[in-house]
């Protein structure tokens, strides 16, 4: 586990890295995670939010390979400004109640998310599917209060679809709702 209690720059673009560690954004200050630009670029390994105070900004786009836990307490707040988080392929579990800006799934290659049972992920912006696997999420639920564009490729082929998590389509004025031309998606 590695602590951080400043700020985390990413410069990287590389499709490289992830890996088995653990960020643990713990400081009591204002902090910003400011991503590489570019979704699956610059991977972050597992991350953890656990401040109990300041404020912790997202900025660009923030790519997570590993899984995420929000378990901020106190007066720590979350501050999605317009970043996008994006999962990349494989397997994570996703723990906490927080809200992003844009959430993108990367599915080149399965992307399994496991979401806790109670909790929800409030995407404020565009939540996005991407990729030529299938992007699947598992209990939790994900509210999207913007746009939700389905772009990945995968072509299902029969059997039954085991995603069990939850997508709530919230706004209260308009929202589209937009996908690839493909009747067995």
């Amino acid at each position: 586990t590695i602590n951080v209690a400043r700020h985390i720059p990413i410069s990287s673009v590389s499709t490289l890295g992830g890996g088995s560690a653990i960020i643990n954004i713990n400081g009591t200050v204002d902090q910003t995670v400011t991503g590489s630009g570019v979704a699956n670029g610059g991977k972050l390994c597992s991350v953890t939010i656990s401040k109990n105070s300041g404020t912790l900004r997202l900025q660009s786009v923030i790519s997570i390979a590993g899984n995420l836990s929000y378990a901020a307490t106190g007066t720590a707040i979350l501050d999605p400004t317009s970043s996008t988080v994006a999962l990349c392929n494989g397997s994570r579990t996703i723990t906490g109640s927080f809200s992003l800006y844009n959430l993108t799934i990367l599915a080149n290659g399965n992307s399994l998310n496991y979401i806790g049972v109670n909790d929800i992920i409030t995407v404020n912006g565009e939540l996005k599917t991407d990729g030529y696997s299938n992007a699947t999420i598992y209990d939790g639920t994900i509210k999207a209060k913007g746009d939700f564009k389905i772009n990945n490729s995968y072509v299902f082929t029969g059997g039954t679809p085991v995603g069990t998590g939850t997508i709530n389509i919230c706004r209260t004025g308009e929202q589209k709702i937009t996908g690839v031309d493909n009747t067995k998606k």
